[in-house]
């Protein structure tokens, strides 16, 4: 889920998943590759679930507004954790 309305400078991106051996790299791996910036990340795992919240930037320093950017994004990060959770 993408939010550019909590923060005045960072794109916000919530993630929720199952937690894994691996996920917290392979998803900031994924953002570095798609040229993504972290600027801050808060990591919470929990009960065997990982709730984390990326706040993000492009390569240009500003938010992600671009919806189809952000569906990219989304799909990449869908594909990358299921690879993850297939070994």
């Amino acid at each position: 889920h993408f939010d550019n309305r909590s923060s005045a400078e960072f794109t916000v991106l919530d993630l929720e998943a199952e937690d894994h051996v691996g996920l917290l790299y392979a998803v900031t791996h994924t953002l570095n590759a798609l040229g993504l910036t972290i600027e801050l990340a808060r990591i919470n795992t929990e009960k065997g679930g990982a709730n984390d919240s990326f706040y993000l930037t492009d390569i240009d320093g500003e938010k992600v507004e671009d919806e189809s950017r952000q569906q990219f994004i989304t799909a990449m990060l869908r594909h990358v954790i299921a690879a993850l959770y297939e070994t």
